[in-house]
């Protein structure tokens, strides 16, 4: 049966406008009528909606939050967020409109809708959870995060129970278990998506280093993203400078604000090492040099702090062939573990990311071939397979 589908967009910063695009584009193309809400101001969103046959409203809602993310902190910009959605859906429906609510970053407002109920009113309800909010695997030892779990679990069951939502899709398999457990009993559905890429090699590696003017020659492991300190590049850059005969580290985006001199720190303050160590494009690339990147490395870096979540540049490596550095919490240890597509350790102890390094070197062949264990766990994550499964599931 044909929806109108209103899909909300967080005003946040990450790549949350890759999903608004595919999660639209999914409904639009099995069917049903598509509004998205999105701040429109963004050049990212307009990239996203240019051309397209959706309908459009401007929707701006600036995180509430401070610097430093606290759980109260949360709470209340949660709040504010799930407010703004129910303004919004209430004049859309004071104008007729009638149709299914759908958020493709429900982390923003999902500990909300557990104390508030649901923003759309009585309209069905739905989104992606893309993060783990709760379970003990994310949760650490702590008395107060083991408190902190237990309540968020508790405010979902309450979500499933009260049907505030009738369907979650999850992106990230720990997530996916824990969700599950969580909602034994209540007739919420859940479905797992897999978080979608399309980064297939193209062209060879000689070409891809010619075209981003690198060096021919050389072992290369790509950090790509937001260069802040959860990517850890410091720890890489120390992990090198104690093994320069492994190669260099290629760093491409943008620096974010808490990354400071780190990585100058962690060459010695030396800043001739700091460039024999590490490549630098300090910019947010177009989608082809993303993907000559990713062409022009032999290894990637996802071995990130704090990150217990899935990884989309996990993804994207995989899809290239390139073995991994991952970290060992989340995600991305589970995928290095139990489908061999890399190394994992944690990246906070420097004896551990030496050693990654050190077995990386001593058999360069056994560590490539762990790329393709990596091309035969993500090739399926395409973007066509992530449409197809959305939009089936609201046939």
């Amino acid at each position: 049966m044909k929806q109108q589908i209103l899909v909300i967009d967080p005003d946040i910063a990450g790549h949350h406008p890759n999903y608004l695009g595919l999660v639209a584009s999914a409904f639009a193309e099995a069917g049903h009528a598509v509004t998205v809400a999105a701040d429109l101001s963004s050049v990212a969103i307009q990239q996203q909606v240019a051309g397209q046959p959706w309908a459009t409203v401007d929707f701006r809602v600036p995180s509430q939050r401070g610097p430093q993310l606290r759980d109260l902190d949360l709470v209340r910009d949660q709040i504010h967020y799930w407010r703004r959605c129910r303004a919004l859906i209430d004049d859309l429906r004071a104008s007729g409109w009638q149709g299914r609510v759908f958020f493709p970053w429900l982390d923003r407002i999902i500990h909300a809708i557990g104390l508030l109920g649901s923003p759309g009113a009585g309209l069905p309800c739905a989104g992606i959870l893309m993060r783990p909010q709760f379970g003990a695997r994310q949760s650490g030892a702590t008395f107060k995060r083991r408190l902190r779990q237990r309540l968020l679990a508790g405010n979902f069951r309450r979500v499933a129970r009260r049907r505030h939502l009738d369907h979650v899709f999850v992106i990230d398999p720990l997530t996916l278990a824990d969700t599950a457990a969580a909602i034994v009993g209540t007739p919420l559905r859940l479905t797992e998506l897999s978080d979608p890429a399309d980064c297939f090699r193209t062209r060879g590696q000689a070409e891809a280093r010619k075209q981003l003017g690198l060096p021919a020659q050389g072992h290369l492991v790509l950090v790509y993203g937001e260069i802040a300190w959860r990517k850890a590049v410091a720890e890489l850059i120390a992990a090198l400078a104690n093994r320069p005969d492994f190669g260099r580290a290629l760093v491409v985006g943008r620096s974010g604000q808490d990354l400071g001199d780190s990585l100058l720190v962690a060459a010695g303050g030396d800043a001739a090492r700091l460039d024999a160590l590490m490549i630098r494009i300090d910019r947010r690339v177009s989608d082809d040099e993303e993907r000559l990147a990713f062409e022009a490395a032999d290894s990637v870096w996802v071995a990130y702090h704090d990150h217990p979540g899935m990884s989309g540049v996990l993804v994207q490596a995989g899809q290239m062939g390139l073995p991994v550095f991952g970290c060992a919490a989340g995600a991305i240890g589970l995928y290095c573990r139990d489908r061999g597509v890399g190394l994992a350790f944690d990246p906070a102890d420097p004896a551990a990311t030496s050693a990654a390094l050190d077995r990386a070197a001593v058999d360069p062949a056994a560590f490539a071939a762990l790329g393709g264990n990596g091309f035969a766990a993500f090739s399926g994550f395409t973007r066509a397979a992530f449409k197809r499964k959305l939009a089936d599931s609201f046939d």
